[in-house]
């Protein structure tokens, strides 16, 4: 990307802001290394709009072309027109009227030669989690685009921790696919957990949020695990707002997370879970290595499956 100086900044000194504002600083450094779309979720409107203004500034110094729009009230489910007409309009360009085709091609012609000339544009699309899919299906048009050779724009979703989970919806799988980094901790590719035996994988299987899967020697099991030392409930993995929770189901042999013995443990990326002779490998991009569980204060269990879970071969 060109750093041809250009443009006028908002902040006396936007290298300096950087350095005082880490999410900012790490937004940087993402698309320095050439990602083409970074997902940044933060909760706090207010923190988010700051951390884009300073990144603005920033790039803006270097001679990029900065395009920044809140897709807030934009979407009205059908056109992409309306957040088409707010990108134009943030780039000078007032009163351009015509359908969804025509914006779109504008946007794509005006971006173009924006990159043509040295001022690599970026596009800072806040509150992202309210653009609808056709919108955001629209934006890989634009990010199609290239130059020399080179892709030509870069791009920022902003939103809430709901537009991570938005992004893991089979129609917005394309552009999940172009996500390099994802900061501030919020998800974009979903876990996946590997059923290990004797050293060759059994199975794979991708958990979506809102799930819940047993884990037992019963047929009924939703991840079957056919070992006598494996009780026939044995545990419970669900997937909620606060991540993997595995919980060990009053099994007669128990099951061990990382090596530990755990009642009930959070599950992180790397995290090897054994069950009698089974691997659970769990891979999840972007998330902080498992650290050792934290012994829980009661035992776990589910009364409807544990009162099953009896001897050592239930």
């Amino acid at each position: 990307m060109s750093e041809s100086a250009h443009a006028e900044t908002t902040f006396a000194s936007p290298e300096r802001a950087l350095a005082r504002h880490p999410a900012a600083a790490q937004l940087a450094d993402a698309l320095g290394r050439g990602h083409q779309v970074i997902l940044l979720c933060t909760t706090p409107a207010a923190t988010r709009a700051a951390t884009l203004r300073m990144l603005a500034a920033q790039a803006r110094s270097r001679g990029r072309t900065v395009v920044e729009v809140s897709a807030a009230g934009a979407c009205d489910g059908v056109s992409v027109a309306g957040l088409g007409q707010r990108m134009l309009q943030a780039l000078g360009l007032e009163d351009i009227a015509g359908d969804d085709v025509d914006i779109l091609n504008i946007l794509r012609v005006f971006l173009l030669n924006e990159c043509a000339g040295g001022r690599a544009p970026l596009i800072l699309l806040d509150a992202a989690e309210s653009a609808s899919p056709r919108e955001l299906t629209a934006l890989m048009q634009v990010l199609k685009l290239r130059h020399r050779g080179t892709l030509a724009v870069q791009l920022v979703l902003a939103g809430s921790s709901a537009l991570a989970r938005r992004l893991q919806t089979p129609e917005l799988e394309p552009l999940a696919a172009r996500c390099g980094e994802v900061l501030d901790g919020t998800l974009l590719q979903p876990p996946r957990l590997a059923l290990r035996r004797a050293g060759r994988t059994l199975s794979e299987h991708v958990l979506g949020i809102g799930g819940r899967w047993l884990l037992g020697r019963d047929e009924t099991a939703d991840i079957r695990l056919d070992d006598h030392w494996v009780s026939r409930y044995h545990a419970l993995l669900l997937y909620d707002a606060d991540g993997l929770l595995l919980t060990d189901l009053a099994s007669t042999n128990g099951t061990r997370v990382n090596g530990h013995r755990i009642r009930r443990s959070r599950l992180a990326d790397g995290a090897e879970c054994r069950i009698g002779s089974f691997r659970l490998l769990l891979a999840w991009p972007g998330q902080a290595p498992q650290r050792p569980p934290a012994a829980a204060a009661e035992t776990a269990t589910m009364p409807q499956l544990a009162a099953t879970t009896t001897g050592t071969r239930v």
